[in-house]
């Protein structure tokens, strides 16, 4: 169970993420297809509730692999993750993950802390938005111990740095900046690493990273992408589908 978790992080942080930016509210379930580089065995099914992705199914050529299970609490905030189907043990109620948030006098979000580790918020500019996140606990080397943020009006992140710490001295930066469409979605990335690393950059479970990228979307009437395409080097290529219902 634990390699198949492990190579879905990623796009269990980009389900995540997504329902942060994007209004579900008049969908209950939304379907989304892989390409790499032609349609994957792979896909996924979202159930939405009040805008929020409360459940997530993985499956494999039409078989069900992992489902998660979500909560929140009364400000929409995510307390609680729940593996609720292993495809190596069937059926489980294993709480995965389970998060508490702490506030300022002034309301803003300064610590947010899970089973493992914390993240530490701060140098909020005029919109409340945090410049600083530091991570302290076991969290493995795929998440950065600091990031440095920039936003645009909008609140989107137009420039992060992200450290990696991985020994005393051992050190990398990744410096990455973005750009956006009219519906807040990337549609550029730029990528530096300090030290220099080699292009592509390949990752378990999901596509390669590229120094530079460039996103196009085909939308629904609502302002929800149905179609993503990734270009790189001139080449356009679908890379995700998805159906609302």
């Amino acid at each position: 169970m634990k390699g198949f978790i492990f190579k879905l992080i990623l796009c269990l942080c980009v389900v995540l993420n997504a329902q942060n930016s994007e209004d579900f509210e008049s969908f209950s379930e939304i379907k989304t297809y892989k390409y790499f580089p032609k349609k994957s065995a792979y896909y996924q099914i979202d159930k939405v509730n009040n805008s929020k992705i409360v459940e997530s199914n993985y499956y494999l050529n039409r078989k069900l692999k992992l489902k998660y299970v979500f909560e929140y609490n009364d400000k929409g905030k995510l307390i609680k993750e729940f593996i609720k189907y292993d495809f190596e043990e069937g059926y489980v109620d294993l709480l995965l993950n389970e998060y508490k948030y702490f506030y300022n006098n002034n309301k803003q979000l300064i610590r947010k802390e899970n089973k493992t580790y914390s993240e530490f918020f701060s140098k909020f500019n005029l919109n409340n938005e945090p410049q600083i996140i530091i991570r302290k606990g076991d969290f493995g080397i795929s998440i950065p111990q600091k990031e440095e943020l920039k936003y645009d009006s909008k609140g989107n992140v137009i420039e992060e740095r992200l450290y990696f710490f991985t020994g005393e001295e051992d050190e990398t930066v990744e410096y990455n900046k973005f750009v956006y469409d009219e519906y807040n979605n990337i549609i550029k990335i730029e990528r530096q690493f300090i030290p220099e690393q080699n292009f592509p950059i390949l990752i378990t479970g999901g596509r390669s990273l590229f120094q530079k990228e460039e996103y196009s979307y085909k939308y629904n009437k609502q302002g929800l992408w149905v179609k993503k395409y990734l270009t790189v080097n001139g080449k356009r290529k679908l890379i995700e589908k998805r159906r609302f219902m």
